[in-house]
């Protein structure tokens, strides 16, 4: 039996996410690493005593022109997202999995979507819940009507970052309200607590509203005064889902078959325990390496370039509302706003 020819694998930038996008290279059984790239040498050291076969680089540029890789991890902050994936589309690599945040402007992710859609690349944004059963398997229970129709969620998560880890969950809103955003009111948060990936980035919490054309209402709160594991509660019609991605705890409860045609006025109904089934917690190699297995399929990406670029614009527009003093700001984004750069990583 021939064995499967695996396709030629590069990464990036190889700190901590790096060496779980190498893990999840070897977990997806389609593609095997065989260039790895980052300013540090030390940091590679490791990963290559036990791969004899992968080759390092400390240029990126010199990476790419050396090797004809068949697919790219961007894994580098995001400040040289844009640059490295557009040079990744100049030499030829047809499949490009970026992490998020995708840009830093808006102006760039734009151009990282068209260098793609000219040269015919697949690009993902690893916006991991995209490719976890369990959320996946809520989003089919949302389209089934379990908890009638989606009016909105509450979100929470501590530490702050409303860029870095905030993106998460502005994908997850665009996710689950199958809808995109009209306004945002937001607020950023003053604290002025130091960014662990260095003084050069500047990404604080923040918290606020978003109200999506369909009507739904999303609420984050990312406050640098708390320190607690992402929670959100999907509200609707005629019942509720509560995750506590902490605990891995997942709750649906929702009116009876029969309660369900009744009026929505009629808000004391009781909700009963809907059965969502085991759920698995989140898992950034087994997710990561579910985008890649797609990109190796040439599938359409579950995570797009445009829902990469959708979170940004979420996440800028919340630093625009608090500018101008928490007003109301409308979607798209406009003017100077479009290559208003943030420090976000």
């Amino acid at each position: 039996m021939n064995k499967k020819k695996l396709l030629r694998a590069g990464i990036i930038g190889f700190g901590s996410m790096g060496k779980y996008h190498a893990q999840a290279y070897a977990h997806s059984g389609c593609a095997e690493v065989v260039a790895v790239c980052n300013r540090r040498v030390f940091k590679m050291s490791e990963y290559l005593n036990s791969n004899t076969n992968c080759r390092s680089y400390t240029d990126w540029q010199e990476m790419l022109q050396k090797e004809e890789l068949d697919i790219l991890s961007v894994v580098t902050y995001s400040p040289s997202h844009a640059e490295i994936v557009i040079g990744g589309t100049e030499v030829g690599i047809p499949r490009i999995l970026c992490e998020k945040p995708m840009a830093t402007r808006l102006i760039d992710a734009e151009a990282m979507i068209n260098a793609c859609y000219k040269r015919g690349v697949k690009l993902a944004i690893n916006h991991t819940r995209r490719w976890s059963p369990s959320y996946l398997r809520l989003r089919e229970l949302l389209r089934m009507g379990v908890i009638g129709d989606v009016r909105g969620i509450f979100c929470t998560l501590g530490g702050g970052r409303l860029g870095c880890n905030g993106s998460h969950l502005f994908d997850l809103m665009r996710m689950y309200t199958e809808s995109e955003p009209e306004w945002v009111i937001g607020f950023i948060d003053q604290t002025g607590t130091p960014n662990p990936r260095g003084e050069q980035f500047n990404d604080p919490g923040g918290y606020g509203q978003i109200y999506f054309q369909n009507k739904s209402r999303c609420y984050l709160d990312m406050s640098e005064d708390i320190g607690i594991p992402a929670r959100f509660e999907i509200f609707g019609s005629v019942g509720r889902v509560i995750v506590d991605e902490g605990m891995n705890q997942w709750d649906i409860f929702a009116r009876s078959e029969e309660d369900k045609q009744a009026s929505l006025m009629k808000y004391g109904l009781q909700l009963k325990p809907y059965p969502l089934g085991f759920c698995t917690p989140l898992d950034i190699v087994a997710h990561t390496s579910e985008a890649i297995k797609e990109l190796c399929e040439n599938k359409t990406p579950s995570c797009s370039g445009e829902d990469g670029k959708a979170a940004l614009e979420i996440v800028m527009a919340f630093h625009v509302s608090h500018k101008q003093d928490n007003v109301k700001v409308e979607f798209p984004l406009k003017g100077e706003y479009l290559s208003w750069e943030l420090q976000i990583t």
